[in-house]
């Protein structure tokens, strides 16, 4: 796995995690889980770009 797409699934576990468990412990909006899932979706796009725009002579 590139350091990229650790980096990217650890922030997503991570982040994951947290919402979970502030969901399940507080009163949260109705509107956080898809304010999360659209935050996922941008982070898993980028990853997507980097790897498709990764050069290994700039490395």
């Amino acid at each position: 796995m590139e350091p990229a797409n650790l980096n990217t699934t650890l922030r997503i576990s991570i982040a994951a995690f947290v919402v979970g468990t502030l969901i399940s412990l507080m009163n949260t909006p109705s509107y956080l889980g898809a304010l999360v899932g659209g935050v996922i979706v941008l982070d898993v796009l980028r990853m997507i770009y980097r790897l498709n725009t990764w050069s290994p002579q700039a490395a």
